[in-house]
């Protein structure tokens, strides 16, 4: 599948902004109106999820068309199986959260929900600048200030070296290709047909295992 580009840049990262920036004003709607009890805020909130969701499926098309051109083995590849879990989570939880508004009603069951999907973009966002920045996926040139030393420590370090451990027990291969891999080996195991079948009683007493037709007929030679 061919990377997607406008005007000399990649698509994707310019629609993620959208729901990255979508879904905390739907929590600030949200928080106000518990405060407030006015109910455009309430609304407010819903049609920011709503349209985060579609934001959101644009942004995931997108980004998937740039997921398949990461090799796999790699650990970018592994880097991006987890910043597309954790998305689809985090729009799972919108989803979800829009169907307990629909009767018109925050409930806290919804806001809980909201702070779900906005603290799961959050760590989904930093996976997918490591992509970039670390990686360099979809990265054209050279960054003229690579090498430079940081005028300060990175105070949040130990927290990026902790999702890189995390992100290190996820298998750096195709999503879809595990999906089906999986599919099929179930499959395979449904209709193999190999059961085990009970041992047969002899009457001596004895358990004696069963003969298949196949397997004494290959020790039949010919005359």
């Amino acid at each position: 599948m061919a990377k997607l580009t406008f005007a000399e840049n990649p698509v994707h990262p310019v629609l993620n902004d959208y729901p990255a920036v979508l879904m905390p004003f739907s929590l600030m709607c949200d928080a106000l109106y518990v405060v407030t009890r006015r109910p455009t805020l309430r609304n407010a909130s819903l049609l920011a999820q709503l349209a985060a969701l579609g934001t959101g499926a644009a942004a995931a098309a997108t980004g998937y068309a740039d997921y398949e051109t990461i090799p796999e083995g790699t650990d970018a590849k592994r880097l991006a199986n987890v910043h597309a879990a954790l998305n689809a989570g985090a729009m799972g939880a919108v989803a979800l959260g829009v169907i307990v508004r629909l009767p018109g009603r925050v409930r806290p069951l919804a806001v809980a929900l909201n702070v779900l999907a906005n603290a799961t973009l959050v760590v989904a966002g930093w996976y997918g600048s490591h992509l970039v920045y670390r990686h360099g996926v979809r990265v054209r040139g050279v960054d003229p200030t690579t090498g430079m030393a940081s005028p300060t420590e990175d105070p949040g370090k130990p927290i990026a070296d902790q999702l890189e451990r995390l992100a290190g027990q996820v298998p750096a291969r195709d999503l879809g290709a595990l999906v089906s891999g999986t599919a099929e080996s179930a499959a395979d195991g449904s209709d193999d047909g190999s059961a085990d079948e009970p041992p047969v009683a002899d009457p001596t007493g004895r358990r004696t295992e069963p003969v298949t037709v196949a397997a004494t007929a290959t020790n039949i030679a010919p005359e």
